[in-house]
């Protein structure tokens, strides 16, 4: 196998020193593309990502048969890379952000980067994952492994909660593969019934569960009242003083590998809560 390294650093991207595109550098994918005439057919190419603001990966991705992306992965970044390309460990981490089809799919100016979508100029499909409206290139949370995971038997919440009420989501999880492995339980609520704009998805809980080759277990997650508050306004409001809100009406709860629509597999359930309250009168420790 041939291993390709791409990468971003200082000289690039870095603390008030922006990027205009979210491109990688040309060289780089000319690089890419003479490699794979050079490299004899049948001959796998692996690439390892570099970087920390996000990269626009289909001008390369159909030249790699395996990607693997580390970011800016610190000290121990070089025995974890080999690790994992060479099998000593299974991967199963995901990502932290949206990897978006290119340029065209962001707004053109900070200026217009409202996260809401806007029919109105200036024009906005929003931003990250909780407001994009269009098709990300890879969805926040995305990540392969070694091995494979099936999803069953989702125990659902109480039929109706209160508004400051944790509840529970049970599902259990089976390693499919031949390698055992660590998977990302994910669970993300839409709140259709809102009175006020709203995340059409967002992630309310996820845990991390090791999980033998062929074998079962099951995964409980928690849902605390600060995963699902809204926020209202007036106009005197600012991002530090506006009201945060558990509003009343039902959640769609969607559990599983990824977010539900994006190939994941994902299983559904739901709850209702019954009341309105400021999430300042919940008791949480969701601050510390």
């Amino acid at each position: 196998a041939v291993v390709v390294v791409l990468n971003l650093d200082g000289g690039i991207e870095g603390e008030g020193h922006d990027r205009t595109s979210m491109d990688l550098p040309q060289g780089q994918v000319e690089l890419v593309n003479q490699l794979r005439d050079a490299i004899p057919r049948g001959t796998p190419m692996v690439a390892v990502l570099m970087h920390g603001g996000v990269v626009t990966l289909p001008p390369v991705w159909d030249q790699f048969d395996a990607v693997l992306d580390s970011f800016y992965p610190s000290i121990y970044g070089g025995q974890a890379l080999g690790e994992a390309l060479f099998g000593k460990i299974n991967p199963s981490g995901k990502l932290p952000v949206t990897v978006y089809e290119s340029d065209h799919q962001l707004p053109g100016h900070i200026q217009h980067q409202d996260p809401y979508p806007s029919d109105e100029v200036p024009y906005s499909m929003g931003l990250t994952y909780k407001y994009f409206t269009g098709e990300p290139f890879l969805p926040f949370r995305f990540g392969l492994s070694y091995t494979t995971y099936a999803y069953a038997k989702v125990v659902a919440p109480p039929a109706s909660v209160q508004a400051c009420d944790p509840f529970n989501v049970t599902v259990t999880v089976t390693n499919t593969g031949h390698w055992d492995g660590d998977e990302i339980v994910q669970l993300y609520i839409a709140l259709p019934e809102s009175t006020v704009p709203a995340p059409q998805l967002q992630l309310g809980a996820f845990q991390r569960v090791s999980v033998k080759a062929q074998s079962s277990v099951d995964v409980t997650l928690t849902v605390q009242p600060h995963a699902h508050y809204v926020v209202h306004e007036d106009p005197y409001d600012t991002a530090w003083n506006a009201t945060r809100v558990v509003e009343s009406g039902r959640r769609i709860i969607y559990v599983g590998g990824g977010q539900p629509g994006e190939g994941a597999q994902v299983l559904t359930t739901g709850t209702t809560v019954e009341n309105t309250v400021p999430l300042t009168s919940c008791p949480s420790n969701w601050t510390d």
